[in-house]
């Protein structure tokens, strides 16, 4: 039940609409830190024979990584004051960052949207 993210075998931490529209989000989109595990391998293939390059690389990768985690926490703050105005959302942008950190295909519970998706208006 909770791979298929029925909320009634969901943890606490999961449950409630606010968590499910953040869930949404950021399986909506791709985030550049779902991509991180995979450039710091090939970072490290890469050091062993140019160490220039794997160090712009890396550079290059934290920069990516860092400025598409601030959209994702500017877009998140303000969808969830303009959705949820009378609910709490305390620690929802710090679980959507969570959330993104993950590879796309070991997130629990499973993503419910394609990327790309348009969102509904009511949650």
């Amino acid at each position: 039940g909770m791979r298929t993210g029925d909320e009634r075998y969901l943890p606490a931490r999961d449950k409630g609409p606010v968590r499910r529209f953040v869930r949404d989000q950021v399986d909506s989109r791709l985030c550049m830190a779902e991509l991180l595990l995979p450039l710091l391998l090939l970072i490290i293939v890469t050091s062993s024979f140019a160490t220039q390059v794997s160090s712009s690389l890396w550079s290059v990768t934290l920069l990516l990584v860092a400025v598409d985690t601030m959209f994702l926490v500017f877009k998140l703050r303000r969808e969830l004051a303009r959705r949820f105005p009378d609910q709490s959302t305390k620690g929802a942008v710090g679980y959507g960052i969570l959330r993104s950190l993950q590879l796309r295909w070991i997130r629990l519970p499973k993503p419910q949207v394609k990327l790309g998706a348009k969102l509904p208006q009511r949650y």
